[in-house]
């Protein structure tokens, strides 16, 4: 019986080491670190709403999306094109709340796309502040680019986004994330600086 209970409390030993193997082996794949201390920070006075388009491989799903920076707190609301509620997200003192209304679709994960907001959104220096030391950002005026080893061009996981004009709440863009095969256009149908009361 002992021997047994050893064998098996070895086994579970084994499991949880490989285990704690493998998401170290994957962890590449976060390119943005969480936690209270550093969560995202958008720049504030911002009211945008937009149509989002999610493609990967041979499915596509379209949404409405509406954010707002205002204040403290960011928050975002995802519908279908007919105006019905998906998921609502807000960041309020760096925590993040998800809300399922009606889930459709199957690319449309709320907690993934705030990290393609925050690759999109965030200024600079604060993206680079939430960046994984393992990844590298190369930006300029009218794109960005997120890569895991190597350089930007001989990287195999990378996210490139490119931006419609220099101001990216007022212009559309578009992200390919190499690691998912997956495209993500945002195309601004309004948008206005709210100023603070």
């Amino acid at each position: 019986m002992t021997s047994k209970r050893l064998s098996l409390l070895g086994n579970v030993i084994l499991i949880l080491i490989l285990m704690g193997c493998a998401s170290a082996g994957f962890n590449h794949n976060n390119i943005l670190s969480r936690g209270e201390a550093n969560s995202p920070k958008f720049p504030t006075g911002y009211e945008v709403q937009a149509s989002l388009h999610i493609s990967q491989y041979s499915a596509q799903e379209d949404y409405l999306l509406a954010m707002s920076t205002a204040g403290e707190t960011f928050s975002a609301a995802f519908l279908t094109p007919q105006g019905i509620p998906v998921y609502s997200l807000e960041i309020m003192n760096g925590r993040i709340h998800v809300s399922s209304q009606a889930p459709i679709g199957e690319l449309l994960d709320p907690t993934q796309i705030l990290e393609y907001l925050e690759l999109i959104y965030l200024e600079n220096d604060d993206i680079q502040a939430l960046i994984h030391q393992d990844w590298t950002l190369e930006s300029a005026a009218y794109k960005r680019l997120f890569y895991h080893g190597g350089n930007g061009d001989t990287a195999t996981s990378k996210v490139n986004i490119r931006y419609s004009g220099t101001k990216p709440w007022f212009s559309s863009a578009s992200l390919t994330d190499s690691r998912k095969d997956l495209q993500l256009t945002i195309r601004i149908l309004e948008a206005s600086l709210v100023l603070p009361e």
